[in-house]
């Protein structure tokens, strides 16, 4: 396999605040890349950005859906990619406020999209999720039952026919269960983990929804930045959905007992009637992912959450 030599991209990174966005554009500019950046601060904070900006970063503060504005940037900056990490958080809030999450997803897109095609721009990433595969994820044909996943699916489309018209590499990455260092605990798309480990940060019960048996396939967040600035940089990438996961499903049970033995004496977990936004994603297929953008999680569970817990090792600490 090639090996990942990038030379410097021009790359606008929509979403940039977030808690994605924000950490692709500090590995983005760790490889050398010039980034722009667009966020309306909505739910994206200025402070996840204060180290790129220490670098030259610079964010554009507005809409993206408001008219215009994404085609005057393009035009400004002329960006070689478009890493889309621009949207509506979580399940739960995506079955609450199913037309924003469309607005959000879909439409957002649809006006990326449409800026590449004409303005000639040679690569779309856009940030999906494993949400478009359904309930227990895996092989097989996209078959979402969630708000989340539906507009995922509608946006991955819109990409595939950027593709088609020829002259835009197209790629979705489809991000399995991300955690790490700035996600907030208390926003409704927050990993699992990260809401576990400020329980057990504050010596609190963790909340078990069911009976603990319900997956995910875990992410950490430096892998998951890394996966998208190889969609965005590594050269001869092919237009597709990459599945960027770890390969390996934990119930949420078992998540709280990787807590439970790394703080001995925290209180024992509660457990509550089901939610009926959850549901339960298998472990991914990062097969394509590896042969085609030369990525693998490298950072398992246990480590992630001693990041999270304030115990991990130094090599860690400079990986987030």
């Amino acid at each position: 396999m090639i090996p990942h030599r990038p030379h410097p991209v021009r790359v606008l990174v929509t979403g940039a605040a977030g808690f994605l966005g924000s950490h692709a554009v500090d590995l983005l500019l760790d490889e050398g890349h010039v980034v722009l950046g667009i966020d309306d601060l909505s739910s994206g904070r200025r402070a996840h950005l204060a180290s790129a900006r220490s670098r030259g970063f610079r964010l554009v503060d507005d809409d993206l859906l408001h008219r215009g504005l994404l085609d005057g940037v393009v035009d400004a900056f002329r960006p070689e990619v478009i890493l889309h990490a621009a949207g509506f958080g979580g399940v739960t809030k995506a079955e609450q406020w199913p037309g924003h999450n469309r607005r959000l997803h879909v439409e957002a897109t649809r006006v990326v999209v449409e800026a590449a095609r004409s303005r000639g721009i040679g690569r779309v990433v856009l940030v999906s999720s494993a949400a478009v595969a359904g309930e227990w994820g895996g092989a097989g044909a996209p078959d979402p039952g969630t708000e989340l996943g539906r507009a995922k699916l509608e946006s991955e489309r819109l990409l595939a026919d950027l593709a088609r018209s020829g002259g835009t590499t197209a790629v979705a990455a489809r991000l399995s269960h991300v955690y790490g260092g700035r996600q907030d605990p208390a926003a409704p798309q927050s990993s699992v983990v990260t809401v576990f480990a400020e329980r057990f940060r504050k010596r609190r019960p963790v909340t078990i929804f069911g009976d603990g048996t319900r997956t995910r396939d875990l992410l950490w967040i430096a892998d998951a930045a890394r996966g998208l600035a190889l969609a965005a940089t590594r050269p001869g990438v092919p237009s597709g959905a990459y599945a960027l996961c770890s390969g390996t499903a934990h119930s949420v049970a078992e998540i709280a007992g990787r807590f439970a033995a790394l703080n001995p004496g925290a209180p024992d977990p509660v457990f509550a009637p089901e939610r009926g936004v959850d549901f339960s994603q298998g472990a991914g297929d990062p097969s394509a992912a590896l042969e085609f953008l030369g990525f693998s999680a490298s950072v398992g569970l246990d480590e992630g959450i001693r990041e999270l817990m304030g115990c991990a090792g130094e090599a860690l600490r400079r990986a987030a």
